[in-house]
């Protein structure tokens, strides 16, 4: 049988039909795939390319840290540093085909702000465009990606804690740390250290070490590396120290998590300084000693002894006081009084009138004149002037044939007849009648009244008991004066009764050996400080330093790499700084007194005996050296 062209004809045209779609559906699905594909590739790409960023970004904080960390924060618009907005400080810095800028703001200069922004090439919006235009010889921007992070800071304090050792530290004997505040009256007495006012936060730490109390008390916490450990002794706040009944170490108060660098000490630059020498030199030594002291104003802090409140002066007053101590006590009196209130008082006034009968005329005659009162009255002698009113009359009686001649003033003048026989007849004055002044009458008015007056305590002061500051200013001979500058020495020997003063702010090197003993001793003056960096190893003996401004911010010792021990023995007190990382340091004995040593350390290692005692000066973590500045928070905007 033939088949017909016409029907083979339709099998084959449906043949390529079914081709065609199928071809078709196989082209869109690939096409779907490569897209997809490209789409994962361009985001892999761009994926790549965000978190590339942030090494660049965190090489611009590191490089801000670094720069403020040596320049700080008052000489920033340095190493290519600038600044076109106040308080912020920029730069830029690529690396390869990447960058970044760096901005520190330094609106607060304890907590500097940096800024870091990255920058690194974004992938072609789609894969091979790029070369495809370049061969075209079109030109193309290169894209980009941004990311920004901004990070705060504070300066760290280099002395956060009394005693710190980089290895082990041992205490032999009744060795104790405490700690106080200088700045603060209620935990320190004229900026000294004052046992009854002691704070509890002289602790002791080993980074990479132990620590062995012995017998030794700290008022404070113990701290130790992952490593360490610490045995003996007793430690707590002053709650646990003050009960007999408590021991060892109070929960909480020891941790295991010291995990710090310590980076070396670097030489002072010697540039422009000076060889001291010695001289003759004045200082100003402050004693303290207790005394009663009487002030107007009440103390602050209240002393242990407690305060006496005296009443200087207590007043009555018409007017209510403005200013008074204690309570005012209210009184209501009636007045009486001859003239007439003024002011007026809040209440009613009362005319009294009375009659007043007086042997003298009233001064000053009162308005209403007075009445003269008299009685009648007779009497042998002529009244005295003035205690009469009106005439005398003379009583008198006639005498005849009187054989004596009468006394003068007993008769009449002018009766007296003499008669032929030598007899007499006269008037003999028998007696004088007048009105005798009895007194005087006259009328008074009185004014009476309610007034009400105030007492109370109009000043008043205040006994204690407290610290009376005597100054004494001192004259000698001293091997060495320091004043402002730079100084440096090979070494430094002091023995004897050698002394070095210093009046200014010094620093002085000595590149080796530092040696005291004797009676020797440096002293600061009122107002000095001395950065002392030492290249070799340190014997403080003999008198130690006598830092007089009691400030141990004001006495720094710093021991280079090369000065690995540090002793300080004998009577040797010491009020200051120590970091000297590299030094073992070595307290024996004991001081004059308690006041052995006061401030802080870090040293290689530490080991006591006897007595000593540490006092932490706590104003060193507010206001003492820095550490450098350190990242308190990481903000990506």
């Amino acid at each position: 049988m033939k088949t017909s062209p016409t029907h083979q004809c339709r099998e084959e045209g449906s043949y390529l039909v079914a081709t065609v779609l199928f071809t078709a559906i196989m082209t869109f699905s690939l096409a779907g795939y490569l897209s997809l594909a490209s789409s994962q590739n361009r985001s892999t790409y761009r994926s790549l390319a965000w978190n590339s960023i942030v090494p660049v970004m965190e090489a611009g904080v590191e490089e801000a840290l670094a720069h403020l960390n040596k320049n700080g924060v008052t000489n920033i618009a340095a190493d290519g540093w600038s600044s076109s907005v106040t308080n912020q400080y920029s730069k830029t810095t690529a690396i390869g085909d990447s960058s970044y800028t760096a901005t520190i703001v330094v609106a607060n200069p304890s907590r500097p702000e940096i800024l870091a922004v990255g920058t690194v090439p974004a992938p072609l919006a789609s894969a091979g465009l790029g070369p495809l235009l370049a061969a075209a010889g079109v030109n193309t921007p290169q894209a980009s990606i941004t990311r920004r992070v901004r990070v705060t800071t504070r300066n760290n304090a280099l002395f956060v804690k009394g005693m710190v050792a980089v290895n082990n530290i041992g205490w032999n004997g009744n060795i104790m740390s405490d700690s106080f505040d200088s700045t603060d009256p209620l935990y320190s007495s004229q900026r000294r250290y004052d046992m009854a006012k002691r704070k509890d936060n002289g602790s002791v730490a080993s980074n990479d070490g132990s620590v062995s109390m012995g017998g030794g008390t700290i008022y404070g916490s113990v701290s130790t590396g992952p490593t360490g450990s610490a045995s003996g002794g007793k430690v707590g706040d002053a709650a646990w120290m003050a009960d007999s009944t408590k021991s060892g170490i109070q929960p909480g108060h020891y941790a295991n998590d010291m995990n710090v660098q310590f980076p070396p000490v670097n030489a002072p630059s010697t540039a422009g300084s000076f060889t001291p020498s010695g001289g003759t030199g004045s200082y100003t030594n402050s004693t303290f000693t207790t005394s009663v002291i009487i002030s107007d104003v009440y103390p602050s802090p209240v002393p242990a002894s407690g305060v006496t409140t005296n009443s200087v002066s207590t007043v009555t007053s018409f007017t209510f006081p403005s200013v008074y101590f204690g309570g005012v006590i209210t009184n209501s009196v009636v007045v009486i009084s001859p003239n007439y209130p003024n002011p007026l008082p809040a209440g009613a006034i009362v005319t009294n009138t009375s009659f007043v009968v007086s042997s003298t005329i009233p001064n000053p005659v009162p308005a209403g004149g007075y009445v003269t009162l008299t009685t009648n009255t007779t009497s042998s002698g002529y009244p005295a002037f003035g205690t009469f009113t009106g005439t005398v009359t003379t009583n008198t009686s006639a005498m005849s044939n009187q054989k004596n001649a009468p006394a003068s003033g007993t008769y009449v003048p002018g009766s007296l007849v003499t008669l032929p026989n030598g007899r007499y007849t006269y008037l003999a004055i028998t007696g004088y009648n007048y009105q005798l002044i009895t007194g005087y009458r006259y009328a008074t008015t009185t004014y009476s009244y309610h007034t009400v007056s105030y007492t109370y305590v109009a000043a008043i002061n205040y006994t204690y008991s407290g610290y009376t500051t005597n100054l004494v200013v001192t004259t000698a001979s001293f091997s060495y004066i320091l004043g402002s500058g730079t100084y440096v020495l090979d070494s430094l020997s002091l023995s004897g009764q050698s002394q070095m003063l210093v009046t200014g702010n010094a620093i002085l090197y000595v590149k080796g050996a530092l040696s005291m003993a004797g009676q020797s001793q440096i002293i600061l003056s009122q107002g000095a400080s001395l950065k002392l960096y030492v290249g070799g190893d340190a014997s403080l003996k003999g008198n130690g330093v006598m830092n007089y401004s009691l400030d141990a911010l004001q006495f720094s010792l710093y021991g280079l790499p090369t000065c690995t021990s540090i002793d300080l023995g004998g009577n040797a007190s010491f009020t200051g700084t120590m970091y000297a990382p590299n030094a073992a340091f070595k307290a024996g004995g004991g001081g004059n007194n308690q006041y052995d040593c006061v401030g802080a350390v870090i040293v290689k290692s530490v080991s006591m005996n006897g007595h000593f005692t540490f006092h932490y000066d706590e104003a060193l973590g507010k206001n003492g050296p820095s550490s450098g500045f350190v990242v308190t928070s990481w903000n990506e905007e």
